[in-house]
């Protein structure tokens, strides 16, 4: 078995940057990055001592995950690149397709696949499951729901895997993504979701026999835009529109592999070093399907890749970083599950991907009284929601968001946990105060002759924070009872006809936020008084007078329209003829309506009341000319 090697080590042996057709199209020499480019060759060496520190000590596990070693939840959304085929046709394969090579996925990494048993019993000890898991994710970077597939057609007839001599190092090549034009759309591809959010998978036709590429975690935060993994079309899956011997979805896996920092097992050169400790070296490649043991060169059959220690058993052919066929793959090894973990690890160059996989957002602003804060959740995991600390509850939750209704001032620990998935923030909470008011008046607008009505009225001026107005009065005994409730900060308020009686009027306020508070009061004398609509918010505007009697009543209620319109006065100046026709309804405090009819306004109109239970309700009438009024009255 082979040692982990010191980074000193490390630097001898080639960094294969991208796998296809189960034979790489080039491979880098360390030895010439270092000259050559020695900020990538940096990158490259500072991995490789975090992946080594990480294995020795299981350090820098997120704080993201409950359990370090728990499941990791891999959104995928897979790019569909084809020549205007119907869905499930030729290139634009079917959504069956796709999920077959996400089941691939989750079972090789799971150590779930059907063909484990095919593991040599002197290898099925080191054997391991990555627990990570895959998933094609159900929302897009907007919030949106989805599917977790992008289709786009193409004018490209397909595309050829290139490289290009890197602009700054002349002496190094690099994969030319402009020239593939696959991970952009406006090369004929399609451009990435969030690389640091999604595992971008693109599928296309390659001209060329590439089976797929991928690209490295050390080169994501210097060229995030190109991160992810390239399928061909036709070793994407293993049902649909898939070719032997690469119909079994192991492309995906070998190449995934790459994009979690696993290299080639023999390699990349003779007894090479794929610094994972638990598998062995081995001379080269291999294809097709050895038989184990595998001890020596068969040309013949193409299996180059042979032990390189007789103290070894054979080589591990069937892993599924080899080159070997999809039916012959059938292992990851313990070493290379802790190599593919370490990168999502506080400070390894995809921890920022886990970390923005479930994350509660930031609200843009403090949250004054309510606030909707959403979740980036691109699996839709069901999360339970929970105030850790802080002046607020949780007023409703909804699809990747949550409602906090603020119970005071301060700051709130809002937390969302789903399965091995935790994510908290702070937020502020400022409720706008409720200001007392400086007073409360009762006017009499005089607004038509032989009437008078009260209107009580708030200051809204020192009111700020005021959403919603309540209003009560008493009586001299001390007995209460509504008077309505409304947006604005006044009230017109409709009393039976009982002269010389004082009582008094409250004006409560609220916001979204705090309960009712009182606002002030006013002493007011009940007198006869005629009914006047008016248009809202202030003044009389023009009117319909109008007066009920008797109230209360047994027998028969009268609702007379004044003077025909003679005697309707606007600001006690400017007489307004008005007729026309009036609604005039009757209904009981559950408003379920009694009565209902229609009415001229220049003439007196009796109502029988005498079937209608005995109790208190309200006379509603809506002239034609846009007025509106309503009144209590009492049936006795």
């Amino acid at each position: 078995m082979k040692k982990l090697l010191s980074t000193s080590t490390i630097l001898l042996f080639a960094i294969v940057t991208f796998s296809q057709s189960r034979n790489c199209p080039m491979s880098l020499d360390l030895n010439s990055m270092q000259i050559q480019n020695p900020a990538r060759y940096q990158r490259f060496v500072y991995l490789e001592s975090f992946t080594t520190n990480y294995i020795n000590n299981q350090s820098g596990a997120s704080y993201r995950l409950a359990d370090p070693n728990g499941i990791i939840i891999i959104p995928v959304v897979v790019h569909v690149l084809h020549r205007n085929e119907t869905e499930g046709t030729g290139l634009n394969i079917s959504l069956a397709q796709i999920q077959s090579q996400i089941d691939v996925l989750n079972e090789d990494f799971r150590r779930l696949n059907a063909n484990r048993t095919n593991t040599p019993a002197a290898f099925a000890g080191v054997a391991s499951d990555y627990n990570f898991e895959f998933r094609l994710a159900c929302q897009d970077p907007n919030g949106n729901t989805t599917n977790g597939v992008t289709r786009r057609s193409t004018n490209k007839t397909g595309f050829t895997f290139s490289t290009i001599v890197n602009p700054n190092n002349p002496n190094e090549r690099i994969t030319d993504e402009t020239s593939i034009g696959i991970k952009i759309t406006n090369q004929g591809g399609q451009d990435p979701w969030p690389t640091d959010r999604y595992l971008n998978i693109w599928v296309g036709n390659f001209t060329d026999g590439t089976l797929g590429y991928a690209t490295w975690p050390a080169d994501f935060l210097t060229n995030p835009n190109v991160d992810g993994v390239v399928i061909s079309t036709t070793s994407m899956g293993r049902t649909g529109n898939v070719t032997a011997p690469y119909d079994g979805g192991r492309t995906a896996t070998h190449e995934v592999g790459h994009w979690l920092n696993l290299r080639h097992i023999w390699g990349d050169s003779t007894c090479g070093d794929d610094f994972v400790a638990d598998t062995p070296v081995q001379q080269n490649s291999n294809f097709g399907c050895p038989t184990f043991p595998l001890v020596a060169v068969n040309t013949a059959q193409r299996w180059f890749g042979p032990r390189c220690n007789v103290a070894d058993p054979s080589s591990m052919f069937m892993n599924y970083m080899d080159y070997t066929d999809d039916n012959c793959m059938n292992v990851f090894t313990n070493g290379q599950r802790l190599r593919g973990r370490a990168i999502f690890a506080a400070g390894g160059p995809r921890a920022a991907f886990l970390n923005n996989y479930f994350m509660i957002q930031q609200p843009t602003s403090n949250i004054i009284c309510t606030g909707v804060v959403n979740l980036t959740n691109p699996n839709c995991l069901a999360p339970t929601w929970t105030i850790v600390a802080g002046p607020a509850t949780i007023n409703s939750i909804g699809n990747n968001q949550v409602t906090i209704q603020a119970a005071g001032s301060g700051t709130v620990i809002l937390r969302a946990i789903a399965g091995n998935y935790a994510s908290e923030i702070n937020l502020n909470v400022t409720p706008t105060p409720i200001v007392n008011s400086s007073y409360v008046t009762i006017n009499d607008i005089d607004a038509c002759e032989h009437w008078m009505v009260l209107r009580a009225v708030v200051d809204p001026a020192s009111n700020n924070g005021v959403t919603r107005y309540y209003w009560t009065e008493n009586d001299p005994t001390g007995t209460s009872q509504s008077i309505g409730e409304g947006l604005t900060y006044l009230a017109d308020i409709y009393v039976p006809p009982l002269v010389g009686i004082t009582r008094i009027v409250y004006a409560f306020g609220r916001n979204d936020c705090s309960p009712p508070i009182l606002l002030g009061s006013k002493e007011y004398e009940y007198r006869d008084w005629d009914t006047c609509t008016s248009p809202p918010p202030y003044g009389c505007g023009a009117f319909v007078c109008l007066t009920s009697f008797p109230n209360p009543t047994s027998n028969e209620l009268t609702i007379s329209f004044k003077g025909n319109g003679e005697n309707i006065k606007e600001n006690k100046t400017k007489k307004i003829k008005q007729t026309g026709t009036a609604q005039v309804r009757i209904f009981d405090e559950n408003q379920k309506s009694w009565i209902s009819l229609s009415a001229k306004d220049n003439e007196d109109l009796k109502i029988p009341v005498s079937q209608l239970p005995k109790g208190t309700y309200y006379l509603d009438v809506s002239h034609s000319k846009g007025d509106h009024f309503r009144k209590r009255i009492l049936i006795e």
